[in-house]
């Protein structure tokens, strides 16, 4: 499996398809992730770009001290948040869309109740606090690890599990008020 490591270098050796495959990778993952910061879809397209152009124009500025997604995540949140900065907007998570893997044998009323869990899910984590939102969205969403969530956040690994231990033990709190079986999602 390609983690973009080597096309990155074969980008910096002067292959345009390394940059291609970079971001046939990460573009779509980078994009819904700023999308969550800035609620909205033209701007989050636009700071991805942005987040692109900069690893091409900063070219070998990537040491590959972490891996290159942590590293373009990181990058892509930099840019959220100078958007968002500029802008005066602090909406950070919200309406997230899901993958939804149908089986044909499910009949309508469970895929009604999964998307309706789904559905008081997300409602949850939108109450949470911004820090909160993001870690369970880099943690849960995008499957990293705290330590790649942590660079992503500029902070150290120990505070994204203390953030991580919060956000769930706030998640499961609004849950619980709102009576949503959550062991089911």
């Amino acid at each position: 499996m390609d983690t973009g490591i080597s096309s990155y270098r074969r980008f910096l050796e002067g292959d345009d398809e390394g940059l291609e495959r970079i971001i046939e990778l990460y573009s779509d993952g980078l994009m819904l992730f700023i999308y969550e910061l800035v609620r909205d879809i033209h701007a989050a397209e636009d700071l991805m770009e942005d987040a692109f152009a900069e690893l091409v124009f900063r070219k070998g500025q990537f040491r590959e001290e972490s891996s290159l997604k942590t590293y373009l995540y990181r990058t892509g949140r930099n840019k959220a948040l100078n958007y968002l900065r500029k802008n005066s907007l602090i909406s950070f998570f919200g309406d997230s869309p899901v993958k939804e893997e149908r089986d044909e044998t499910q009949d309508i009323e469970s895929i009604v109740l999964v998307r309706e869990l789904r559905r008081e899910m997300f409602d949850a984590v939108d109450k949470l606090k911004p820090d909160y939102r993001q870690v369970i969205y880099l943690l849960y969403f995008e499957d990293m690890s705290y330590a790649q969530a942590g660079k992503v956040m500029k902070k150290n690994e120990k505070q994204i599990k203390n953030l991580a231990y919060r956000a769930r033990r706030s998640l499961k709190e609004i849950l619980e008020k709102e009576n949503c079986d959550y062991e089911e999602l």
